[in-house]
């Protein structure tokens, strides 16, 4: 099963992801390991994505599923996604991909990336949630706003 969760910055995709691994026998890959320079520049500039980059960016994503998909049978790939372009052109190359939207309270996400001190800030967390398009297509929604048990809930629901 390929599972894609994608959201807001800091809604908690890794952490859903590694419950999985953890807890229901996935492979993780945190698609911002292979995020092209260009787009890391970007984000040290607190400067917004073009389309040419999310684009490019989605067939690396389109690539390292075909050849992880060769060794996992159960993978989970998390990755912001704000465009609905970029989850339909993975959803065109891999249509059997469940497609998971991990969503956060406002204040949740605050916290976490107050917590977290990394290349997202608050203030550039805040400007780029406005370029986030709400998807037209999504098999499902988690809810990360406790702990892991209500993860794991939540999960074992979806994947039953």
């Amino acid at each position: 099963m390929l599972l894609i969760l994608f959201g807001l910055s800091c809604s908690g995709k890794n952490f859903v992801g590694e419950i999985l691994a953890r807890e229901f026998n996935y492979y993780h890959w945190d698609a911002d390991l292979d995020m092209p320079e260009s787009m890391r520049e970007q984000i040290l500039k607190k400067e917004f994505f073009t389309q040419d980059m999310r684009d490019h960016f989605t067939k690396i994503i389109i690539n390292k599923i075909a050849e992880l998909k060769n060794y996992h049978s159960n993978l989970v790939v998390t990755q912001a996604l704000y465009k609905e372009k970029n989850r339909e052109q993975i959803a065109l190359a891999y249509p059997e991909a469940k497609f998971i939207q991990i969503k956060a309270t406002q204040e949740n996400i605050m916290r976490r990336l107050q917590q977290r001190n990394d290349w997202i800030d608050q203030m550039y967390a805040k400007k780029i949630s406005l370029n986030f398009e709400p998807p037209q297509q999504i098999d499902a929604v988690i809810l990360n706003n406790s702990d892991a048990a209500a993860v794991i809930l939540q999960l074992a629901k979806i994947l039953d």
